[in-house]
């Protein structure tokens, strides 16, 4: 791979993450609090539950020289931010064949709504995004162990890591399907190994900040649910977190079905479906409880690879974003040779 490739990517997201650099969100002030709590400098009455339990991004925030926890957090967040990025460029390599495909990927990942909105605030999705990835690059390549640890720290950052378990158990499961009893039992071993150190963990983060309120639901509700769907920012970015990959993936799925699965490869298949089952579950629970395009943008782990097997052979694919694609990160002669 070309450093001219790394350099781009890193460069992109610079670009498009300083216009919102260290904005605020109504959630920051109870991150900035944590923050100032692990420093020493608010006492712990001032937090918050839910907020409290994404320790790891506020610690690190803390731990940085700079008094400036706003400038902390925007840092944190964009290296976080570009690391994804970063680590996206093999795991989408396990999906694609061809340069062009893998620009193209890259460019639906990379200039973006949430680089543009979330990158670069006093937030922790950031942090949360990169070990989603990692966590599901680490899945597809059977890493049992590794992805139980990306999954816990992730889980320190946002809950949305905890979503990978259930895929994970699934993913598991239909690898096992068919085989024999004494199999079986090895399966049940790593099943233990990805389900219960992260449920462990979330019930010790609780426990340990039992103390403090907890004013947030976010639990099914009527009324959230009321609220969601006549928010007009809600749906601003529900739909350009999601719209680009989504639009894609229908116009691929209209003109060819479902043709590319049959080359995939039974790993790469069965991530796709296991997150992708999970993921709009997720969505659709999230509309009833906290609509938000940062809610769904670890799911560009499926989004990006689905948006470009289904895609790829679209006047939008070829004729609108290959050019595009393609100036921007350099291709070969042929435009399609293997990455």
């Amino acid at each position: 791979m070309r450093v001219r490739f790394f350099v781009i990517i890193i460069v992109l997201t610079i670009i498009l993450s300083l216009p919102r650099f260290a904005h605020h969100t109504p959630d920051s002030k109870h991150y900035i609090s944590l923050a100032k709590y692990l420093r020493g400098d608010v006492p712990r009455e001032q937090l918050r539950g839910l907020f409290a339990y994404r320790i790891f991004v506020p610690f690190l925030a803390a731990t940085l020289p700079s008094d400036n926890l706003d400038l902390n957090f925007a840092l944190i967040n964009v290296l976080a931010t570009i690391l994804a990025y970063l680590v996206f460029i093999p795991y989408l390599k396990r999906f694609v064949t061809s340069q062009t495909d893998l620009n193209v990927g890259m460019l639906l990942l990379v200039v973006s709504f949430p680089t543009f909105n979330y990158a670069s605030g006093v937030l922790t999705d950031p942090v949360g995004f990169l070990m989603f990835i990692i966590a599901a690059y680490l899945l597809l390549n059977e890493r049992y162990f590794l992805f139980t640890c990306a999954v816990c720290l992730g889980l320190l950052a946002r809950e949305s890591a905890l979503f990978l378990v259930p895929a994970s158990i699934m993913y598991i499961v239909m690898g096992y399907l068919g085989q024999r009893k004494k199999n079986w039992m090895k399966a049940f071993g790593i099943l233990t190994v990805v389900a219960i150190p992260p449920a462990l963990l979330l019930f010790a983060d609780r426990a340990f900040f039992s103390d403090i309120p907890n004013p947030y639901y976010y639990g099914l509700s009527l009324r959230k649910f009321v609220a969601n769907i006549t928010r007009t920012i809600n749906w601003i970015t529900f739909l350009l977190t999601l719209g680009p990959p989504v639009l894609l993936c229908l116009i691929g799925l209209r003109r060819d079905g479902l043709r590319f699965v049959a080359d995939l490869p039974a790993r790469e298949a069965r991530l796709l479906f296991s997150i992708t089952i999970v993921g709009v579950l997720h969505m659709i629970y999230s509309v009833a409880t906290g609509m938000s395009g940062r809610y769904v943008w670890p799911y560009y782990s499926v989004l990006i690879p689905l948006a470009v097997l289904l895609g790829n052979r679209t006047t939008l694919f070829m004729e609108g974003l290959v050019p595009i694609a393609n100036r921007i990160f350099g291709a070969s002669e042929s435009g399609r040779s293997d990455v």
